[in-house]
């Protein structure tokens, strides 16, 4: 093992002994910490992507389910409306669903 360690420290040397060896080691040296340094950037900025994009997601998520409850809800009320005898027009007008909407409504409900 200690014959290993001297043969390093016999190379280490003589690229210090060398100026254009030790230019050249230096600038491999240079190399290799950029590109690690580019790709843990590349990595961070992958992360962070991903970490945005799910964020994103859950927000387009939530606003299209308080969307489609909104719908569920104003569908309700106007079921609710027909039942009790309003007419489709006054429907549309009181919960602002479209009249073909509503008569569809009557029509799946079977309200009379």
């Amino acid at each position: 093992m200690n014959s290993v360690l001297a043969e390093i420290n016999e190379k280490l040397r003589s690229v210090h002994d060398d100026p254009a060896l030790y230019r050249a080691y230096m600038g491999y040296e240079k190399a290799e910490r950029d590109m690690n340094s580019a790709r843990n950037y590349g990595l961070r900025m992958a992360e962070r992507a991903k970490e945005e994009g799910m964020q994103q997601g859950m927000q387009q998520g939530m606003q299209q389910g308080k969307l489609e409850g909104i719908r569920e809800g104003e569908l309700k009320i106007a079921k609710n409306l027909l039942v009790k005898g309003f007419s489709p027009e006054k429907v549309a007008d009181i919960t602002g669903l479209l009249l073909a909407e509503v008569k569809e409504l009557r029509s799946d409900s079977i309200v009379v």
